[in-house]
């Protein structure tokens, strides 16, 4: 039980880049150019490089904020 919630937690902690492609209505690619050009830091979950690249969903609020200011 433990392993699920644990995987649960990191689910809302973390999102993909089409997650973000999704929130920002953009393309996969403009999105990652996006994270790539303001430089928030990615994660790969899982061996790389064949690991699942994730975005820590803290970073992207953080972002979201100040590119309204």
């Amino acid at each position: 039980m433990t392993d699920d919630r644990d995987n649960k937690n990191l689910q809302e902690q973390f999102v993909s880049l089409a997650t973000l492609a999704r929130r920002w209505q953009v393309s996969v690619t403009g999105a990652r150019t996006i994270c790539d050009r303001v430089g928030i830091e990615s994660y790969y979950l899982g061996a790389v490089p064949r690991g699942t690249r994730r975005f820590r969903l803290q970073d992207i609020e953080e972002y979201e904020r100040s590119s309204r200011a």
